[in-house]
């Protein structure tokens, strides 16, 4: 609302006078807040094990209830125990946080995970040897947590005809999972000077190494995904 209100000044007049609704505001902007922590959690289950997990739930608990704390001691409610109780909160969350992990850097997107056609892992040797096959390739730059990712496998790869002309194309596929920032995948990435996925690259038959690729949009539609496989 302040940037808004930066840009036209005049809206403020339509502003009623400061009263109870500033702090309604206050509370149904703090919703879009707790949205983004629940898909950061989210995020972070996929790369995390269940007991970090847990660790996390449990500092953002005990957070909670020191940011309770303080708000009673500005309601004129503060008292010594309960600025003490509200240090120690934030004290051990901040303790729990040492024992989180991050799983080891693997593949976590399985075969049993896709709505498109069948994959294989991606890797520098793999694409190699296909394209010394003379097979056209499609590869997937993509992670567990990319919801543009995500949204392409469901709308998009998982449409029949999508898996049709894989098949009568001979394309192989290769999905490079980077949910835990794979460093050969980051250099693979780079390579094509992007920082983040999704990423998606089509190379024709007949080519070798990765510098012939065709870099496709990030948000795909059926039809212009099919159009650049009956390309190939």
């Amino acid at each position: 609302p302040y940037v808004v209100l930066s840009f036209a000044p005049r809206l403020a007049e339509k502003l009623p006078k400061p009263g109870p609704w500033m702090v309604r505001v206050k509370h149904i902007l703090a919703w879009p807040m707790f949205a983004t922590v629940v898909w950061l959690l989210w995020v972070f289950s996929q790369q995390a094990t269940s007991l970090s997990l847990a660790w996390v739930m449990l500092g953002l608990a005990l957070l909670f209830i020191a940011s309770w704390l303080y708000g009673s001691g500005q309601r004129g409610e503060r008292t010594s125990v309960k600025s003490a109780f509200s240090i120690l909160s934030v004290a051990v969350a901040i303790g729990l946080m040492s024992l989180v992990t991050v799983q080891p850097l693997s593949s976590t997107i399985s075969a049993d995970d896709s709505f498109g056609p069948a994959f294989e892992p991606y890797s520098v040797d793999r694409l190699n040897a296909l394209r010394a096959e003379g097979k056209p390739v499609f590869v997937n730059f993509t992670a567990a947590w990319c919801i543009t990712c995500l949204v392409n496998e469901r709308v998009v790869f998982s449409q029949d005809k999508i898996r049709a002309q894989f098949e009568d194309g001979n394309i192989a596929y290769l999905k490079a999972d980077w949910t835990n920032e794979d460093p050969l995948i980051t250099e693979a990435l780079s390579r094509y000077g992007r920082v983040g996925v999704p990423l998606y690259v089509l190379y024709p038959a007949g080519g070798s190494g990765d510098a012939d690729g065709l870099v496709l949009p990030q948000v795909l539609t059926p039809k212009s995904f099919l159009e650049a496989l009956e390309s190939l």
